[in-house]
């Protein structure tokens, strides 16, 4: 960043400084984001055991999958992000480009790649028409093993979450692969 001068009294101001997110405002605004996604999740749910609709159950899984990487984009942040003061920039602090949006989301669209091939297969299943309680689902889901993989894709999450305590600027692993930070608006 360059300073710049003010004409008027030819002297020199300052930028402000960056200031990068650490762990719990990016915790806050993933709780944000969690609570403004519910709706979508009970949406889901109350599909799989009273409408039962394949279409609806991957038109609201597009919506929460594409939530993330394209407000990034659009607006610099997610609505949690905005509401905390924070947005997301590139190696020159300035507006991140699509690829890097979606770079930084990655580890969570292999969670939803793998949501999706689930729900096609169980929506596929003929005793999956039975299912009417919250409990029967959760049984009725681990027998599908693809479900599986993705707690050990929420540990890589974690993991690389946890990286912002570790690096001078605060970047968690998905931040580094896709040349990212987040910063305080300021």
């Amino acid at each position: 960043m360059t300073e710049t001068t003010n004409s008027t009294s030819e002297r020199t101001i300052p930028p402000k400084p960056i200031r990068h997110a650490g762990f719990g405002i990016r915790l806050g605004a993933n709780i944000i984001d969690f609570l403004i996604l519910l709706p979508l999740a009970i949406a889901n749910f109350y599909n799989i055991l009273n409408i039962k609709s394949l279409v609806l159950a991957l038109m609201i899984l597009t919506v929460s999958t594409l939530y993330k990487p394209l407000l990034e984009f659009l607006y610099q942040a997610t609505w949690g992000k905005m509401a905390v003061g924070l947005k997301v920039v590139n190696d020159e602090y300035e507006r991140i480009d699509l690829t890097q949006a979606i770079l930084r989301y990655f580890p969570w669209l292999i969670t939803h790649a793998v949501s999706y091939v689930a729900t096609i297969l169980m929506f596929g299943d003929r005793s999956f028409g039975e299912i009417d309680s919250f409990i029967q689902y959760g049984e009725y889901a681990q027998q599908f093993e693809i479900n599986s993989y993705s707690q050990w894709i929420w540990l890589i999450i974690l993991v690389s979450a946890l990286a912002i305590f570790f690096t001078s600027k605060k970047q968690a692993v998905h931040d580094m692969v896709a040349g990212t930070y987040v910063v305080y608006k300021d």
